[in-house]
């Protein structure tokens, strides 16, 4: 007698890699209610996953502290930043700027893509990230403007014209040369005047 095994249904099969569960906003803010992670930890959800982000070095701390103390001095009175928020684009992407700046008749938790009006990332160790996972994410989203500061050499990468494929401008701007974001204006200023030394 002759005995055919028959193979298993496609579905039934072993896939050759491990799904993926992709974790929302909400759920997010649950596991640290319950302490499954930290309130400390820095974490942000990209796409569904939860990323680990790099320590705060000292040359990071000291460059975004100079950035907002000279900020804070000029801030036109209908316009409002905030340091380290979670900026929820949708419910499976939520990136922790180091600096974000938006209208003043918002609060941090209704502020979108579009309605962001720069946001910046002070990058020590991070800078890859900042620029080929977290740029495109901005962009597809409709942030404006985003700029990624080379904490030790104060070189900044600024990106504009948003779209889908990702930001149609892009350039990068010494310590000595003045930038100035387009939706706020008196905020110019040039990273050396910061008085912070590079590295």
């Amino acid at each position: 007698m002759n005995i055919h095994l028959k193979s298993p249904p496609q579905a039934a099969r072993r896939p050759s890699e491990p799904a993926r569960r992709r974790w929302t906003a909400g759920e997010l803010e649950q596991l640290v209610r319950v302490g499954v992670i930290h309130e400390e930890e820095r974490v942000e959800l990209i796409d569904g996953e939860i990323i680990t982000m790099a320590a705060k070095g000292n040359r990071h701390e000291i460059v975004r502290s100079e950035l907002m103390l000279n900020w804070a001095r000029r801030l036109p009175l209908d316009i409002k930043f905030a340091t380290e928020p979670a900026l929820r684009l949708v419910d499976h992407h939520e990136p922790e700027p180091d600096i974000l700046v938006f209208p003043g008749n918002l609060y941090v938790p209704d502020v979108r893509g579009d309605t962001a009006l720069l946001v910046v990332e002070v990058s020590d160790t991070s800078i890859s990230y900042d620029l080929k996972i977290k740029a495109p994410v901005y962009a597809a989203f409709g942030v404006r403007e985003y700029w990624v500061i080379d904490a030790r050499s104060l070189v900044t990468t600024v990106h504009r014209q948003p779209g889908s494929d990702g930001y149609g401008d892009v350039k990068d701007y010494g310590p000595a040369d003045p930038i100035t974001p387009l939706a706020v204006p008196a905020l110019a200023l040039r990273l050396a005047d910061l008085g912070v030394e590079i590295q």
